[in-house]
């Protein structure tokens, strides 16, 4: 089951980042487990916090691991941009 994500915004506690999603990421149960194993807690059970959580620990690599169609914007406040 496909879910979408809707369009939203979220901040995590610790890094400041903040981001936008639209669109449908169909792997995302699968990035959730891998971070859930790597000590990540989640709030919700949107794929767009996954999104999010992802850059957290793997930077902007995460987009090479994403499946579906989207548009993401992420802020990232370390670097300012």
């Amino acid at each position: 089951m496909i879910f979408p994500i809707m369009l939203t915004s979220l901040l995590l506690p610790g890094p400041p980042h903040g981001g936008s999603c639209n669109g449908e990421i169909y792997n995302f149960r699968d990035l959730r487990y891998q971070l859930e194993k790597r000590g990540c807690k989640f709030k919700s059970k949107s794929d767009s916090e996954v999104v999010l959580h992802g850059y957290t620990e793997f930077g902007e690599e995460i987009f090479n691991r994403l499946n579906g169609m989207f548009a993401i914007a992420i802020w990232d406040a370390h670097k300012n941009q």
